[in-house]
């Protein structure tokens, strides 16, 4: 027969783990509600924001400020910023320093005071103790651990020595986006977010009724409660391809946007009904990318990863349906952009439109063209209007694309991508039409001119395809297929998916430009 004391300690022990995975239960759930919060109506309106960036130090510092620089950050947006640096990193607040100048230098046109601030005040760098120094023992670890994450504590706050207050509005003295990519450092801070989100949540949850009271009082312009605020955006390391790296594994589960860079770690997740890490891929527009070609290429782009906008002129639910597809079988984000690529007020929209929607511009295949089905020798078969037609759309098009998104990809730290689709009627006297030979040509000498000129930021190629069944090629009449197959030395037509794949390859070579490409079953042979 047990003891009364061994009954007592059992009972005690089962009360323990009842209440202990109760605890946990409750825990889970309230993490999960604080992280779920949608953003705020005051932060999509673009309110005065205060962005807080933790850096690491040599490899972590570099990829972050190549993020930053390719965000665009809107100085009417991020009106202050916090860098958090480890003590001793010299080489990171150097970085911190020569940025901002950098970047208030592009926007000095811009004026600071309208907002109550000057640039010199809108920025400050805050040393935190170290996490876990190189070497460290792991007896001592755990202490220096306590001191960064309550000096990160005390930055969250806006409590730390070093610290300026934002002198122009801001709705609280909490940072509104905390912005991090892998640093132990950063573990600290996103732990402390979430102490200080769930904190004020729990006191909430006790209040509900004040709590509703408050928030449906209070104005849309009002400050938000601080459980909006202090919202965390995890950037998994370039380096980590198919694996998450230590700091990634520990707040997989914490941080509010997780976002990866290789397609391997798309969709992961801590538990059910926690968020799933996103994606962040390139992202590509491509006109005429509704159908034919450009929908294989839009295709073939989303299956390497890359964000698509689709242009079309009138085929809406096609591309929407494309669209759909792709979002669903490659977990990439697709848009659709109506617009006529021969209009340059359309193709400025086109370009400002995926900048927008898809956070930034990397890519731009400009595949949109125009013909009619014509004798080739007949001289009187397209008029005045057709050959202007011919001209806006095969030729001007890339001209407006080009000019438009010319800033954006000097803008971005790898520059950006520009591929012009042309035809065998470009290099050899064929096609449906004089008018659309001469047009193409001249396509493919703007591609030369602009690799030659433009600089070395943007790679300019073309792709030059010859008949491809498509939709629209399989119009021509069978007696034009028949000697097409003839002449071309692999005796067949191309594959629209073998002319797709040079798209892939000409954004990814980093070494070509002003080059074209003919993926023609050697029909043109030069």
């Amino acid at each position: 027969m047990a003891l009364p004391w061994v009954k007592l300690i059992l009972h005690g022990l089962i009360f323990a783990a009842i209440c202990g995975t109760i605890a946990l239960i409750l825990c889970i759930r309230a993490l999960s509600i604080s992280q779920n919060f949608k953003v705020p109506k005051w932060r999509r309106k673009s309110s005065p924001t205060h962005l807080l960036v933790v850096l690491g130090s040599g490899g972590h510092t570099a990829e972050m400020f190549s993020m930053l620089r390719r965000m665009r950050l809107d100085p009417s947006t991020y009106t202050h910023r916090t860098y958090v640096v480890s003590s001793g990193d010299d080489f990171s607040a150097a970085r911190a320093v020569e940025f901002e100048t950098e970047w208030l230098k592009q926007n000095s046109k811009l004026s600071f005071s309208a907002n109550g601030s000057d640039s010199a005040e809108s920025y400050t760098i805050v040393t935190v103790p170290r996490a876990r120094r190189v070497h460290q023992s792991y007896l001592t670890a755990p202490l220096s651990t306590l001191q960064c994450f309550y000096a990160c504590l005390l930055v969250l706050r806006g409590c730390h020595p070093e610290q300026k207050s934002p002198r122009l509005r801001t709705n609280s003295p909490y940072p509104d986006v905390i912005l991090t990519n892998g640093p132990a450092t950063a573990v600290c801070m996103i732990l402390a977010a979430k102490c200080l989100r769930l904190f004020h949540y729990l006191g909430s949850f006790f209040n509900i009724k004040n709590h509703r009271d408050r928030d449906s009082s209070r104005s849309e312009d009002a400050p938000a409660p601080v459980h909006f605020r202090l919202r965390t955006i995890y950037v998994e390391s370039w380096a980590r391809v198919t694996t998450f790296s230590l700091s990634g594994k520990l707040l997989l589960p914490f941080a509010d946007r997780f976002l990866v860079q290789w397609p391997a770690l798309a969709g992961k997740q801590a538990w059910r009904g926690m968020r799933k890490t996103e994606y962040a891929g390139r992202n590509a527009l491509i006109t005429g990318g509704s159908r034919g070609l450009g929908a294989v290429v839009a295709q073939k782009y989303a299956a390497e990863g890359c964000n698509v906008a689709i242009n079309y002129v009138s085929s809406k639910d096609v591309a929407e349906e494309l669209a759909s597809s792709l979002q669903t079988q490659y977990g990439v984000k697709a848009i659709t952009v109506q617009g006529d690529a021969s209009r340059r007020q359309d193709c400025s929209n086109a370009i400002k439109t995926t900048i927008e929607q898809l956070g930034g511009l990397d890519i731009v295949v400009s595949n949109a063209g125009w013909t009619k089905m014509t004798t080739f020798s007949d001289l009187d078969a397209m008029d005045d209007d057709d050959w202007d037609k011919c001209w806006s759309t095969n030729v001007k098009s890339s001209w407006y694309l080009f000019k438009e998104a010319l800033p954006t990809f000097n803008a971005n730290p790898d520059g950006g991508v520009f591929i012009i689709t042309s035809s065998t009627a470009a290099v050899t006297p064929s096609g449906s039409s004089i008018p659309y030979a001469v047009t193409k040509a001249a396509g493919l000498h703007l591609m030369k001119c602009l690799a030659q000129s433009q600089g070395s930021k943007v790679r300019v190629n073309a792709v030059v395809p010859a008949l491809l069944l498509t939709e629209w090629g399989q119009r021509f009449p069978p007696e034009k297929i028949a000697a097409f197959k003839n002449k071309a030395v692999l005796g067949k037509t191309p594959e629209v998916e073998d002319a797709a794949s040079a798209y892939v390859m000409l954004a990814q070579n980093s070494s070509m430009t002003g080059q074209s490409i003919q993926v023609d079953a050697g029909f043109a042979i030069k």
